[in-house]
């Protein structure tokens, strides 16, 4: 994969990102919006930095989540749909150089939707920690393209980019519902770490210095589970439009 096309698909994905930057709010709206209700309801509650950490990680995971879905997955598919994935492909020689140009343009945009999420948290409980801030940094580039490697099957439905609007929302809410569930079936438990948040939760664990073998054992072997649906997903799907539903 030659960095000068990465280089060349970047400029591209860095212009059409500029032109959809209203995404970063609606990114956003929605963790800032239940974390000020939250932030209000506890208002007289004090916070420390275990505290804020548990209340902030599920929508630092769903930012990274929401940015994976709507910036890499949707938008390859609409890509695709719009006659301009094949072309790319033809003049590249490769499949990849457009997912990676497009995975390292939404990994800068998610790293500063965290931090202003992030920020902002801080700011609302009155409680400011430097390392968690660095940690979720270090966290958002690290799992984000893991993330965006999972979403990857979602390439093989036979839909369109539209009729998967719905079908990405009501995944993404209904991972986060699935999020903190605890079970003592290993198979139930493996499922469990499966899902992103779970792992973005685990991986800032770790991240923080809350290392047993255990928990680093199950990250590795998430990390190559999303790897391998990644990669076998993006090289089966199909980058011509054949007027799927």
């Amino acid at each position: 994969m030659s960095l000068q096309k990465v280089r060349c698909f970047t400029k591209f994905y860095l212009h059409q990102t500029f032109l959809n930057r209203i995404n970063l709010v609606f990114t956003l709206l929605f963790p800032i919006i239940w974390t000020l209700y939250q932030g209000l309801s506890h208002r007289s509650q004090s916070f420390s930095p275990e505290r804020l950490i548990t209340a902030i990680v599920p929508l630092v995971a769903y930012i990274i989540a929401a940015t994976a879905l709507d910036g890499v997955t949707l938008a390859t598919i609409a890509t695709r749909d719009d006659g301009f994935l094949k072309s790319y492909f033809f003049v590249s020689g490769s499949r990849w150089p457009m997912f990676s140009a497009n995975v390292l343009v939404q990994t800068v945009l998610v790293v500063l939707e965290n931090i202003i999420y992030t920020l902002f948290s801080m700011a609302l409980y009155q409680t400011f920690s430097l390392r968690l801030l660095l940690a979720v940094i270090l966290l958002t580039i690290v799992a984000f393209p893991l993330i965006s490697l999972f979403f990857n099957w979602i390439l093989l439905l036979p839909f369109q980019q539209n009729s998967l609007s719905a079908l990405g929302t009501s995944l993404l809410i209904g991972l986060l519902m699935l999020y903190g569930i605890d079970s003592s079936n290993p198979l139930l438990s493996m499922l469990i770490a499966l899902n992103p948040y779970q792992f973005i939760a685990n991986t800032l664990r770790i991240l923080l210095g809350d290392i047993s073998l255990q928990r680093s054992a199950v990250e590795l072997i998430i990390i190559a589970i999303y790897a391998i649906i990644g990669v076998i997903s993006y090289q089966h799907f199909n980058l011509q439009n054949r007027g799927r539903a």
